[in-house]
């Protein structure tokens, strides 16, 4: 708690700066990955925010106080911390920031899902002070949710899993809070949370009814970018990035040493055995160009996977790659079962 003259400056106050700082920031990244307008994304940020803000205090008032003309005031000295319901913030966000959102003719599905890893972020420093477990919950589904935002989902697919299992998460946490019941032993953030859960339930539902994707493929690809983590992407992208150099300088001595593009040889006139000789050395330097060029192709696939957050995968089947194989070879792109097939199948020379 700190004191500055009149104002009380409370410790969870301190960190819902932080977690507003912080959240704010990623999304408006991510924004800017997804093609969206820079500066219209911060004024989105501060329309959310105030309503986010304005929407968890009136809560807070309307179900834990009474929001009377005596605390009216009160519900707007967001620095003294507490005093906020998750819920309410959410729905004041979620209103505020999709009429901006449909002001500004953007897909609220689209820019719900970029704004999910910044939300789980928020919730997670917003919650440490007070709740340090409910906080290292929503931690590890920001890892999950921030190792998945790459993916090749139905648009509205992340933000229709984020209200489940934030969902979940909360109810559950509500057990250990000791909090008042409400109805048959569960207390009203609980109920509101199965509110939600059903919401992210019948949202998933609506987004696959006119989508072109199938829920089960993208669950699948969903759960397989969970075990991501234990690929040292950047230790990779590196290796990768100076192979493709070394390749792009290799490439380039091959061509200049071809004796077939010697300076000045289509001018002369060599004679029937140098010719034959300058062939065979062209035909030798075509040979290892062709090698460095399938090799350099596959580098640059590997890292474009990465680009798109497929690395691991493979891409013929979609199976992860066994990361003891990435290990030895960065660039490969197919699993082992696969890249059997392939050499199967090859037509023998």
């Amino acid at each position: 708690m700190i004191t500055l003259g009149p104002i009380t400056i409370y410790k969870q106050g301190i960190f819902l700066l932080i977690a507003i700082i912080t959240s704010s920031y990623l999304f408006w990244r991510e924004g800017i990955r997804r093609k969206f307008e820079e500066e219209a994304l911060f004024d989105f940020v501060l329309v959310t925010l105030v309503g986010g803000i304005v929407g968890g205090r009136v809560f807070y008032f309307l179900f834990e106080q009474n929001l009377t003309t005596q605390n009216l005031l009160q519900l707007f000295k967001v620095w003294q911390g507490g005093g906020m319901l998750w819920y309410g913030a959410l729905v004041g966000g979620f209103i505020t920031g999709s009429i901006f959102a449909d002001y500004n003719h953007w897909d609220l599905k689209k820019i719900w899902d970029t704004a999910v890893p910044a939300l789980v972020l928020g919730q997670a420093i917003g919650l440490l002070p007070t709740y340090p477990l409910e906080s290292l919950s929503f931690l590890i589904l920001f890892i999950l949710f921030n190792y998945t935002r790459k993916g090749e989902f139905a648009v509205g697919f992340q933000v229709a899993v984020y209200l489940i299992t934030t969902s979940l998460v909360r109810f559950l946490a509500e057990f250990f809070r000791l909090e008042k019941t409400f109805f048959l032993g569960v207390n009203l953030n609980q109920v509101l949370s199965i509110v939600f859960l059903i919401l992210g339930v019948v949202g998933l539902r609506w987004v696959y009814e006119g989508s072109k994707r199938d829920l089960r493929e993208d669950l699948k690809e969903f759960k397989m970018r969970i075990k991501f983590p234990r690929i040292p992407l950047e230790k990779f992208k590196k290796q990768l990035r100076r192979e493709k150099r070394k390749l792009e300088r290799q490439q380039q001595r091959l061509k200049e040493d071809d004796p077939l593009f010697e300076p000045g040889r289509t001018h002369s006139n060599p004679e029937m055995v140098a010719e034959a000789e300058e062939e065979i050395g062209h035909r030798r330097f075509a040979a290892i160009r062709e090698a460095v060029k399938v090799r350099s192709t596959q580098v640059k696939q590997a890292l474009s996977r990465m680009k798109k957050g497929k690395y691991g995968a493979c891409e013929k089947c979609g199976k992860p790659i066994d990361p003891a194989r990435l290990k030895v070879d960065p660039s490969i792109t197919l699993c082992l079962d696969c890249q059997e097939k392939k050499e199967l199948t090859a037509p023998s020379t």
